[in-house]
């Protein structure tokens, strides 16, 4: 009719959509019964489909949460290690789950610590063993000495008899290094050394020169014993 204004009816399944997709959650359309009304069928499908949708936007924005909670914050922190005795310079000892935290809630990673051991001036290692010296003058070296021998647990007296020679080895038993996650210890090696004088007297010097006049060839004999017998027996 001229000079009327059609207007378009309401379509309530319109508002029903918007409703779903705000929500995400029941499902429900309204059918009208107009000649303008969607079927029914098509608006619960595409009720399942907006659902379907909302349901992948919070899974994707629950992947952006977990993304950005993924910082770590790294705090130091003091342990007590237990060191085993008879450990060696450069070995390490690892300490089970107290790394960083593991991913996603995982297991925590190990501490591993590098062990420094420090030097004695009076010792030398190898291995298990452990060396020192032992000082004579050459008169104790002739008439032989009880000389007092340090070692890891404390002094030990050392008998050396008359005409013990400069490089014997005299071996402590079991007096050494722990063996590491063993059991028994290494020996203590002491080598032998014999300090000649570098400065004497007038006096001195007149008894050194009597004491050659009166030595002979027994005075310097040596034993059956080698050198070489010597430096084996030193390693048993």
């Amino acid at each position: 009719m001229p000079g009327t204004r059609t207007s378009t009816p309401a379509v309530p399944w319109r508002d029903a959509l918007k409703a779903l997709e705000a929500r995400g959650a029941a499902m429900f359309a309204r059918v009208a019964t107009s000649a303008w009304a969607m079927p029914a069928a098509a608006a619960i499908a595409i009720g399942a489909f907006l659902i379907a949708l909302a349901g992948f936007d919070r899974l994707d924005r629950s992947f952006e949460n977990v993304s950005t909670a993924r910082a770590i914050t790294i705090e130091s922190r003091e342990l007590s290690v237990d060191v085993p005795a008879g450990i060696h310079d450069g070995q390490r000892i690892r300490v089970s789950g107290e790394g960083h935290a593991g991913a996603l809630g995982g297991r925590s990673g190990d501490v591993y610590v590098l062990v420094h051991v420090k030097p004695d001036p009076r010792f030398v290692r190898e291995g298990n063993d452990i060396y020192s010296q032992v000082d004579l003058t050459i008169v104790q070296a002739a008439l032989g000495a009880t000389m007092t021998v340090e070692t890891i647990d404390g002094t030990v007296e050392l008998e050396l008899p008359a005409g013990v020679q400069p490089g014997e080895v005299r071996v402590l038993k079991s007096k050494g290094m722990p063996v590491l996650q063993g059991f028994g210890r290494g020996d203590h090696r002491v080598l032998v050394n014999v300090a000649v004088p570098r400065h004497v007297t007038d006096e001195q010097r007149r008894l050194l020169e009597d004491f050659e006049a009166a030595s002979d060839e027994n005075t310097y004999r040596a034993n059956d014993e080698s050198f070489f017998d010597k430096l084996k027996s030193a390693f048993r």
